[in-house]
């Protein structure tokens, strides 16, 4: 039975219905700020990494330039694009 349910059933007062009816309202807007919250820091973590992993491409791909590979090949390790590369060779 759901609280809306027994309120009908064994609530007559209105303003007790109001009352647990906004209870009910609060918890639900926690549990709903506690999900949030929590799939947040999820996708938080995965693009961390994902930033961690793009540095670490673009430092490989530097080091790479400076030891005078082709674009293409760094390209084709990094899986970083030819505009990506041509920007990194700009700044060694």
């Amino acid at each position: 039975m759901s609280l809306n349910e027994w309120l009908e059933k064994y609530v007559n007062d209105e303003q007790t219905k109001e009352f647990y009816g906004k209870w009910a309202e609060e918890i639900a807007i926690d549990k709903g700020r506690e999900v949030g919250l929590k799939e947040g820091r999820i996708e938080g973590r995965k693009v961390g990494l994902e930033i961690g992993r793009n540095v670490e491409k673009k430092e490989l791909a530097k080091r790479m330039l400076t030891r005078k590979y082709k674009n293409s090949d760094i390209q084709e390790i990094t899986g970083l694009s030819l505009k990506t590369i041509n920007e990194l060779q700009k700044e060694i």
